[in-house]
């Protein structure tokens, strides 16, 4: 009972907090399902990109989070309201994962970062298994360019054969410095068509299987960097293949 309650206050409040903070242009309105099951995917350029995608859906994706994020009490608070996936990063995590499976299967949103992380920095040592809740620093993507997928995200994509909306969310990376000079930021959400169900050849084991999701984590990629002007994408170059 508490947690809708808390919810409710939450939308509102960053509601208020991106009118009053930045000016936000959404493209693409008409490519949100009206209902779930489907897997939200957008890059990682800060953490505000979590809110933001919460109060733009009508169905509020519950996002997969690192679990070391609960270190600090306003993410533990956060983690809860929006009812996440923790996950232990480095390792398989298999409730996790029968987690976002049960939610998808009841309907529901389920939303992941493709990218793993905000920065290099946090995605290397989460991969490593270490924690990254320590390094303050790497709170925004400043250069604004898509990173390599991890496994992650195409393997829930595969396993569930749901359908998969990209969103591309450019801007935020500023907010953090802005707001400490009493700017505005300038954010564009472009939310693509969606695409999927996504396929792979079964009974593939060990490297076999890690190679087919990493080709199909760039794939899930290039339809986010397709929705963003060359200069933000990174690793997947101007005409979005990886380089």
């Amino acid at each position: 009972m508490l947690r809708p309650i808390a919810y409710f206050i939450a939308v509102r409040f960053f509601r208020f907090f991106f009118w009053l903070l930045a000016r936000v242009e959404i493209r693409g309105r008409e490519n949100i399902p009206p209902h779930g099951p489907y897997i939200v995917i957008a890059n990682h350029f800060s953490q505000y990109e979590v809110p933001l995608i919460s109060i733009l859906l009508p169905q509020s994706p519950h996002f997969f989070a690192a679990e070391e994020l609960a270190h600090y009490w306003l993410m533990r608070l956060a983690m809860w309201i929006n009812d996440s996936i923790a996950v232990r990063r480095g390792q398989v995590d298999r409730e996790a994962l029968k987690r976002a499976f049960h939610l998808l299967e009841t309907g529901q949103t389920v939303a992941i970062f493709p990218e793993g992380g905000i920065t290099t920095v946090t995605i290397e040592a989460g991969a490593r298994g270490e924690l990254t809740h320590e390094m303050h620093d790497q709170s925004a993507r400043h250069d604004a360019r898509l990173l390599p997928a991890r496994p992650g995200a195409a393997y829930v994509a595969t396993h569930s054969q749901v359908p998969i909306l990209p969103i591309a969310v450019l801007g935020t990376e500023k907010m953090g410095e802005n707001i400490k000079q009493w700017k505005r930021t300038d954010i564009q959400v472009i939310i693509g068509r969606p695409f999927g169900p996504l396929g792979g050849e079964n009974g593939l084991r060990g490297r076999e299987k890690r190679t087919q999701l990493d080709q199909l984590g760039h794939q899930m990629m290039q339809h986010l960097a397709a929705l963003v002007p060359p200069e933000n994408r990174g690793v997947y170059g101007e005409d979005g293949e990886v380089v």
